[in-house]
């Protein structure tokens, strides 16, 4: 509000040219916050004065951030409590139960992010920062003098605590295609040193998911899963708290779930199961295909040798060749999704006549078709709910059956068994969703961590991929990772992540999508999500005949199995009848 004169002032200036008003539209204030949150001060004030971009002044009144409060030692119930309150405080209207919903369903992920080790003093808690959580509780880390101080840097010098080299990040991901909450929420910031063991770090998991639910009144969050990528530590932690129990008859998703034969039914408390994120296991599919013991399908061992030599005879250029089986950056999911693609597109017959390579034509298609299953459900735009399930229903009865029959000379104990529960946790998922929310959506592409690296890869946008911050910077910025994250879901063309993180999209013929949508958000997707359409009996039962098709004599072999279940208890992941997981 101005008064009189300030009014005729303005007027004066707008008649001399000096004043422009502006009338900013939703888009314009979104585009501006992006630049401002990742650029900061300055490149946000140069697109004020060279676009015309709203002030640095008008965005701060435009955006609300809720503090994060880190964790100086050993994560508290109070600590996670106040986090996961002040988080969801500013979308509780995006978290109201609608359409018959009885809950709204979120995933729980961890990761780790590397931390400069240096100790930093929080003045919001009077604490100091940097301190390994595994070793916190043995000094005073409040400050309320020198001798504080130096007693921290004598526990360090001597050993006795550590500095953080990571930051154990928590996030919870909402499981809707509302772009206002699409964003991990970071809830955790806990630095580590990399000694804690198996019984602590379920500790941990089991504190965060008490104080997530102890808020489940004003956020209505359910978390149906716990994901994690392939880490061992948070792995053998994770069994512990997902695999207590059977899953009890008098469960809402009993009825759902029992009749699938050789699905695993160990259940956590709330009926909580494990996931692995599934780009992860790609990756580490395609870095397993590299190695040069190769895997073993139908008793041929193939080589990256073999592979070269198919794909040569095929016709595929020797420089496509070099670059898929010789990768400069293991991490590169687009190299990955290539060699995984390449060989599933092999054709089943050669013209070769040597009986060998023959063979090893027919091993590697049937491999072509398990890496087909897995991959196909998470990146075919046009695939409806029902059949995602049954792609992954063909590529768990296919690794159970190559597992039985090849042991780890097929895949890794540790690889198999993250597919294997990552396959398992969809179906859950789904089987909680047709109780929870009989007339919502289910998007596939949103579980796992991939929103918190995502928050990570925002983090380091900010800093600079050459420098790390510390435990209070990251608490200091994580909150804004959000709000750019929730902003480019909305506006998925303002962005185009690196070619490295990119997996192409495929249209049902298999044709590539576009580069126009790098980023696979629930938008995205045109198949039919709605989870009241899949009844999961159907397409478990078609993925074992698909898998059935593919593979001679697995049809045999899974009716021994299934003769065998009242005297040997085999699943997915007891295909001996034994539990992989420890």
């Amino acid at each position: 509000k101005q008064g009189i004169r300030a009014m005729l002032a303005v007027t004066l200036k707008a008649a001399s040219g000096l004043y422009k008003p502006k009338d900013y539209q939703e888009e314009d204030y979104m585009r501006a916050i992006v630049l401002w949150k990742l650029g900061g001060d300055r490149i946000a004030t140069i697109a004020h004065r060279a676009f015309g971009a709203p002030s640095v002044t008008t965005l701060q009144n435009q955006l609300s951030i809720p503090p994060i409060i880190p964790s100086p030692a050993m994560p508290t119930f109070i600590e996670t409590s106040t986090n996961v309150m002040l988080t969801f405080e500013g979308l509780l209207d995006a978290l109201k139960l609608r359409d018959g919903a009885r809950c709204v369903h979120a995933v729980l992920m961890f990761d780790e992010i590397a931390t400069e080790k240096r100790i930093r003093w929080d003045p919001k808690t009077n604490k100091f920062l940097g301190v390994c959580r595994e070793h916190g509780h043995q000094i005073s880390l409040e400050f309320g003098g020198e001798k504080d101080m130096e007693g921290l840097f004598k526990a360090l010098d001597s050993g006795e605590v550590h500095y953080a080299g990571e930051a154990t990040i928590g996030a919870i991901g909402i499981l809707s295609d509302d772009n206002r909450v699409y964003a991990s929420c970071v809830i955790l910031i806990s630095g580590d040193c990399k000694q804690e063991t198996r019984p602590q770090h379920a500790v941990l998991i089991r504190k965060v998911l008490e104080a997530i639910n102890s808020q489940k009144k004003n956020t209505n969050i359910r978390i149906v899963s716990i994901a994690s990528d392939g880490e061992a530590r948070r792995g053998a932690a994770l069994a512990e708290l997902t695999f207590k129990k059977p899953l009890s008859p008098s469960s809402p998703i009993y009825e759902q779930l029992s009749p699938l034969t050789f699905m695993n039914l160990m259940v956590g408390d709330d009926d909580i199961t494990a996931d692995k994120d599934w780009k992860h296991v790609f990756k580490r599919l395609c870095n397993l295909l590299l190695r040069a013991s190769g895997v073993v399908v139908g008793g041929v061992r193939i080589t990256p040798t073999i592979i070269q030599a198919h794909l040569k005879a095929e016709g595929t250029s020797p420089d496509h060749i070099r670059a898929i089986l010789n990768p400069n950056d293991k991490q590169d999911v687009k190299l990955a999704f290539d060699l995984l693609q390449a060989i599933w597109t092999l054709p089943r017959t050669t013209t070769s006549k040597n009986p060998t390579f023959v063979q090893a034509r027919e091993s590697l298609w049937i491999l072509g078709r398990f890496l087909y299953h897995t991959v196909v459900p998470y990146i075919c735009i046009d695939l409806s709910i029902t059949e995602q399930l049954e792609h992954l229903s063909a590529a768990s009865h296919l690794a159970l059956a190559l597992y039985k029959m090849e042991g780890k000379h097929f895949l890794p104990t540790q690889l198999y068994t993250d597919l294997q529960l990552m396959i398992k946790n969809i179906f859950f998922c789904v089987a909680k969703a047709k109780v929870d929310t009989p007339e919502g959506s289910f998007y596939l592409i949103i579980v796992g961590t991939n929103r918190l690296e995502e928050t990570f890869g925002d983090l380091r946008t900010m800093v600079g991929n050459d420098a790390n911050l510390d435990c209070l910077q990251v608490s200091w910025r994580v909150g804004s990772t959000a709000a750019v994250a929730n902003i480019l879901a909305k506006y998925p063309h303002w962005d185009r992540p690196p070619c490295r993180l990119a997996i192409p999209l495929l249209a049902r013929d298999m044709s590539v999508i576009p580069a126009t949508v790098d980023h696979l958000k629930p938008r995205n997707w045109k198949g039919d999500t709605k989870v009241k359409a899949a009844v999961l009996q159907t397409p478990w039962r078609s993925g074992r005949v698909m898998a059935e098709e593919v593979l001679l004599g697995v049809a045999e072999l899974f009716k021994r199995m299934e003769d065998e279940l009242s005297s040997k208890p085999v699943d997915i992941l007891s295909p001996n009848g034994s539990l992989l997981i420890n």
